[in-house]
């Protein structure tokens, strides 16, 4: 098999990372999409600030994602360029889109008010969680907020 210069991967190492760095960015962004269906029984700090951003100003949730995620890099490049790949430009650019398709879908179930919501929130959280598992397995690259803390961590270890 060929090997691809890619971190010295054959090439089907490095289609299977791709994967499954592609299926975490999939299940982040439907996690997410049922979360908000439910905002109204709590969301992540970063979904708080998209939902906020739309809500305030316009566009979707997922534009503000995007966004967001490329400030955060614009930051970042400022700082080190250190964890900063592909993977994390990637993030940035797919997750907002992916979580407004599954929006506009509209497939998701609305929020009823009553404990059925629990386990829709439930379900977002669980969905999100494999997302983030098969982010990591496939090792491409961390997302601009993740960027940021590995930044402040490696700042605070330097002192």
């Amino acid at each position: 098999m060929q090997t691809n210069t890619f971190k010295g991967d054959t090439t089907r190492n490095w289609l299977i990372r791709y994967a499954f760095f592609f299926m975490g960015l999939i299940c982040f962004g439907l996690g997410i999409a049922i979360s908000v269906k439910v905002k109204y029984l709590g969301l992540h700090p970063w979904d708080v600030l998209n939902v906020a951003f739309s809500q305030r100003f316009g566009f979707s949730i997922g534009t503000w994602s995007v966004i967001i995620g490329l400030v955060l890099i614009f930051v970042s490049l400022f700082v080190s360029r250190k964890y900063i790949n592909i993977g994390t430009f990637l993030n940035a650019l797919l997750i907002g889109p992916i979580l407004d398709f599954f929006l506009w879908l509209d497939v998701l179930p609305d929020a009823t008010h009553t404990w059925l919501d629990y386990l829709l929130l439930l379900l977002g959280i669980i969905i999100v969680g494999i997302g983030g598992g098969l982010y990591v397995a496939g090792g491409i690259g961390a997302g601009p907020g993740m960027v940021l803390c590995l930044l402040s961590l490696t700042a605070q270890d330097s002192r």
